[in-house]
């Protein structure tokens, strides 16, 4: 289909100037173009939601809020850490400041007592005999001497005494008190490592006279009276294998 070239042209019938040959000249330049992003794509938000409302918070409030609430319980728990041991310092102070010399138990320490302390010699027992008082009570029976752990020891060094028994410590106090009373006087030394004590007879006999006849008659003495300590008392020696030992003073 040809144009009419005297047909009006389409800028005349649109009302507008003719185009210019510097604006048909010119390059196209993109005019920028705004967008609005819709909200759900700004920075994250915590969501919280209650009765059909739903409040956002940015993510960053809620990490700071739990990171607050961890740090107080922190601080809580020395705090309160701290103020009960001051409370349980105070109640032992007090309890201490209390306490009276009646209500305290005494340690006895070994070392602390002076080298001449005797050793230990045991209560008589009360019997219905001696358990009343007047004045014709018989004298007290002699007792045997019972040595502890760091009580001065009764025998003399460089001389021989002969051992009677070795027996756990509440047999052995029975036979020392069995041997004294039957006119023999006995000891019963300190436990040794074992936790057994030696029962001893309390005379010494030097070098030249341990093998006379003074020593063999008080050796058969503790042994008869031995047997008479295990038919009688049913203790737990006889005594038999009594033997003469040097004390050296260690």
């Amino acid at each position: 289909m040809r144009r009419d070239k005297n047909a009006p042209r389409l800028y005349e019938l649109l009302g507008e100037s003719p185009p210019s040959q510097d604006r048909l000249r010119a390059p196209l330049v993109p005019r920028p173009v705004r967008v609005d992003l819709p909200a759900d794509d700004a920075a994250p938000k915590s969501r919280v939601s209650g009765n059909g409302r739903t409040i956002q918070l940015p993510a960053g409030y809620a990490f700071f809020a739990i990171a607050f609430l961890l740090l107080a319980l922190i601080l809580g728990y020395f705090i309160g850490y701290a103020k009960r041991g001051r409370e349980y310092t105070r109640e032992q102070a007090r309890l201490a400041a209390e306490q009276t010399p009646d209500n305290t138990i005494p340690i006895r320490d070994p070392l602390a007592e002076p080298s001449g302390t005797e050793p230990r010699v045991n209560s008589p027992r009360q019997t219905p005999s001696n358990s009343n008082s007047g004045a014709s009570n018989p004298p007290l029976q002699p007792r045997a001497i019972i040595i502890e752990r760091g009580d001065p020891d009764p025998r003399e060094p460089g001389l021989n005494y002969f051992i009677a028994a070795r027996l756990p410590p509440e047999n052995a106090i029975q036979a020392a008190e069995y041997l004294t009373s039957r006119g023999v006087p006995a000891a019963r030394l300190a436990p040794d490592r074992d936790n057994w004590c030696k029962v001893i007879a309390l005379r010494g006999f030097d070098a030249s006279s341990v093998r006379g006849p003074e020593a063999e008659k008080l050796a058969d003495q503790i042994r008869a009276i031995g047997r008479d300590f295990k038919r009688n008392e049913r203790g737990g020696d006889d005594f038999a294998s009594t033997y003469p030992e040097k004390y050296t003073g260690n």
